[in-house]
């Protein structure tokens, strides 16, 4: 068992209420955390745990993943890597990229045909960038999310799938949630989604319905550009989760986790599950 500041967790797993006697410790009602996800979790960075970023000044140099399986993000060029930013979503940290070439890479050993989500805490969006890119050596850029023209969200490479959206009221210093996913076992014409602060909000053109991801891994991640580089974001992320096999209500669950840490509960809809209780 350990504890941290203010917090007892039991492995991974934090303890909401606590009864101390007689030299003994009796957690109650465990809260949810992402770590409730089990082997589904996939990659966890988390800019406000201290303990997992590694710095060169003010640069990040490694992004250290929550997972367990040790996925983390780096750079070694110090000219491309991220600064850590201590207050800027409601007083937490972010790693923010510089808009010129400032990206971090990291392991990602996931099949290409899993159904996977991912739900980013975010600020500063801005268009003709990239978020991040999943990618392997045969079909670089496979699955991007990237505010490039009209699109937050899309896959792309040589199997060419899109998912657009309109992004004209959420552009700017608002700091968001933002899911998506990708659902290869979807029928065709439903396979790519996206959620901002828990809002489905995707527009699916005729090429979605092109056949689905074929066998292979995805090698390696980016984050703040994608793999070929020229597309570097100069906004913040705050938290990065990656998940493979989720429900909707898993989701859910994910955005309601964020929305309490970071303090975004008022983005959320009047009927997101998780508007005004914690998972």
């Amino acid at each position: 068992m350990i504890s941290n500041t203010n917090k007892i967790y039991f492995g991974n797993q934090e303890i909401s209420q606590v009864y101390v006697g007689d030299n003994l410790v009796f957690g109650g009602e465990t809260a949810w955390t992402p770590y409730s996800l089990g082997s589904s979790l996939a990659l966890w960075l988390d800019a406000t745990d201290t303990d997992t970023i590694t710095l060169n000044g003010s640069n990040v140099s490694q992004w250290g993943d929550k997972s367990n399986n040790n996925r983390h993000a780096a750079q070694s060029t110090a000219t491309k890597q991220p600064v850590y930013a201590p207050n800027v979503i409601n007083g937490k940290a972010c790693v923010v990229g510089d808009d010129t070439d400032d990206v971090l890479f990291g392991p990602l050993p996931l099949s290409r045909t899993l159904d996977y989500t991912v739900v980013m805490v975010l600020s500063l969006l801005q268009a003709a960038d990239a978020l991040f890119d999943f990618y392997d050596a045969a079909t670089p850029n496979t699955s991007r999310v990237t505010s490039s023209s009209s699109g937050v969200a899309r896959a792309v490479g040589s199997l060419a799938y899109h998912l657009t959206q309109e992004l004209s009221n959420i552009v700017g210093a608002t700091p968001l949630i933002l899911a998506a996913t990708h659902q290869n076992s979807a029928p065709a014409g439903q396979r790519f989604d996206q959620f901002v602060n828990g809002v489905r909000r995707g527009v699916f053109p005729t090429d979605v319905n092109a056949p689905a991801f074929a066998d292979g891994i995805f090698t390696e991640y980016a984050i703040l550009d994608d793999v070929t580089g020229g597309n570097a974001w100069g906004g913040g992320i705050g938290e990065y989760i990656i998940a493979t096999g989720l429900s909707e209500s898993d989701r859910q669950k994910l955005e309601g986790y964020l929305a309490h840490k970071w303090g975004l509960t008022a983005n959320l809809p009047s009927d997101h599950p998780y508007k005004t209780v914690a998972p």
